[in-house]
């Protein structure tokens, strides 16, 4: 058997190792869904995903990293569940180079349910921090849901990604 043959036989049984997959959208505080959603793969605590971009008009997606892991004070102190510390490439994507900069989130694993309203209540499930030159700007955040964007949903086109805010902050 030859070196090919034994990183193929490798990688499937990586790929076949990954037993929990999950898609969750990310709502606003106020409950609006961006344009972004995440798909996860999980395994003895490590994460590997892909932040879809696709519905907000990006020909690339970000790929995520990640583990479980707590952080008791941080979901204390912004009010946020903390199952996952997740890393993606989104805003080299949503710039179209590499920028230097690196998000970070802190979220649940599972989706925050809507009252009969739409309404979402309780603790947040997501939490974003960009980092640049040592320095940490702007945060995100809000609710983890059980929806994802649809096509032609142009309200959350119009809001953009999780991270575009870090964007538009960094550009004034």
């Amino acid at each position: 058997m030859n070196m090919r043959s034994l990183a193929v036989i490798a990688l499937l049984a990586l790929a076949c190792s990954f037993a929990s997959a999950q898609t969750f959208g990310f709502a606003s505080a106020t409950g609006y869904l961006y344009c972004n959603y995440e798909q996860l793969a999980s395994s003895g605590g490590f994460i590997l995903g892909t932040d879809n971009l696709s519905l907000c008009g990006f020909a690339n997606n970000a790929e995520i990293i990640g583990g479980t892991g707590k952080v008791p004070l941080l979901g204390q102190q912004y009010s946020v569940t903390v199952d996952a510390i997740l890393a993606d490439n989104i805003l080299d994507v949503e710039a179209g180079t590499v920028t230097y900069m690196q998000a970070c989130w802190f979220q649940a694993l599972k989706c925050s349910k809507p009252d009969k309203n739409g309404k979402y209540h309780g603790k947040y499930g997501w939490i974003t921090f960009a980092i640049y030159d040592g320095y940490i700007f702007g945060d995100n955040y809000g609710y983890l849901s059980c929806t994802i964007p649809e096509k032609g949903d142009d309200d959350a086109l119009m809001r953009g990604t999780t991270a575009g805010k870090l964007l538009e902050k960094l550009r004034k």
